[in-house]
């Protein structure tokens, strides 16, 4: 039986619970033939006197879906803004390679500490550029709920369980697809 989600009590388990619910959408779309997205966990290398450490972070998870490869990392924020050093450089140079094999690349974002804890898909390329233009180091909420509006690299995630799915991801990486094949659905 599938345990639930951690509580987000504390820096190092910042992000599970989005990333427990995320599991178990998988696990619906899996079930329904949707697609097939995988939690990967992280790299590890042995350090002294038997004890692990991390080395580096790979994004979240990786999958595929009807007609696109997939890779996106979730993230959770208490503040109005996600920090890019959030995203660690492995994660950074996966998902761009994702992107540049013609896969679908995104961050998974949960503000928790606003009204109704919004969530939203950022395409990659969307994030790379956002950075470069405005010359911040951070994603601002604001931006992002404009962006939802205005482009088709950003998308709501409606988390009130669209087709009994806990968070419905696969809506959002599917129109990024269709996005980044100008519009024609062929998956």
């Amino acid at each position: 039986m599938k345990q639930l989600p951690r509580p987000l009590d504390n820096y190092t388990n910042r992000g599970k619970t989005l990333e427990d619910l995320v599991e178990l959408s998988a696990g619906i779309y899996a079930r329904r033939g949707e697609g097939v997205v995988h939690r990967i966990g992280q790299q590890a290398v042995h350090a002294r006197k038997g004890e692990l450490r991390h080395k580096e972070s790979l994004p979240d998870f990786m999958g595929c879906a009807p007609g696109f490869g997939l890779t996106f990392d979730a993230k959770q924020t208490k503040v109005p803004r996600l920090p890019a050093s959030r995203v660690r450089p492995l994660q950074r140079q996966v998902l761009g390679t994702t992107l540049a094999c013609g896969g679908v690349a995104f961050l998974l974002v949960e503000f928790t500490a606003q009204v109704g804890h919004p969530m939203y898909a950022l395409g990659w390329a969307w994030c790379l550029e956002y950075l470069q233009r405005n010359g911040r180091k951070s994603w601002a909420l604001g931006d992002i709920e404009l962006a939802a509006a205005t482009t088709d690299q950003v998308h709501r995630v409606h988390t009130s369980g669209i087709g009994n799915v806990p968070v419905p991801f696969m809506e959002a990486a599917r129109a990024l697809h269709v996005a980044a094949i100008g519009g024609k659905n062929d998956g």
